[in-house]
């Protein structure tokens, strides 16, 4: 319960990463590698606001894998955000940074998510496929200028999910 604050004087480098609070807001830079694939960064609670935010779950043999507000389609064990709000100063990196997979990165709410970053999951350079991105919620979903990119050079392109109720993209 409460309230978290990573700001942007914050760093939290490790492997695996979760933060959970009635209201997060997180500015600062959170990064999780565990050897040489992505870690794992789960950011949950009620209201959740990535705000000038870097997420970066990167790693030279696969991406890793980031929930902020719950699971792929809110289907548990996580907890369910209502509220998610990444702006357009957000940035959220699942990258194999030279062979395997991209990551997976998933955004969800219960009520409203406001996209406005830019979330990467790239396949490796040498060999992998895209990653996987979800930026959804049950009821309303709001796009304005999010850009996310799961390609690769030397494999299939990833898939980028948008699954709600109601979308409204700017």
């Amino acid at each position: 319960k409460g309230h978290m604050r990573l700001t942007s004087r914050s760093s939290l480098i490790a492997a695996q990463a979760e933060v959970e609070a009635d209201f997060v807001t997180c500015s600062g830079e959170v990064v999780a590698v565990q050897e040489d694939k992505g870690g794992e960064v789960k950011i949950l609670g009620d209201i959740l606001e990535l705000e000038g935010a870097t997420i970066d779950v990167s790693g030279t043999n696969g991406g890793g894998q980031v929930n902020i507000g719950g699971n792929y389609k809110g289907e548990g064990p996580l907890r369910n955000a209502q509220m998610v709000i990444m702006d357009k100063d957000s940035v959220i990196l699942a990258n194999a940074l030279q062979e395997g997979d991209g990551g997976r990165v998933i955004l969800w709410s219960d009520e409203m998510t406001r996209f406005s970053g830019y979330i990467k999951c790239m396949g490796g350079a040498l060999s992998g496929n895209g990653g996987f991105v979800e930026t959804s919620s049950k009821n309303d979903l709001f796009v304005r200028g999010g850009n996310v990119r799961s390609i690769s050079p030397h494999g299939k392109t990833g898939e980028w999910l948008l699954d709600p109720s109601t979308i409204t993209i700017l």
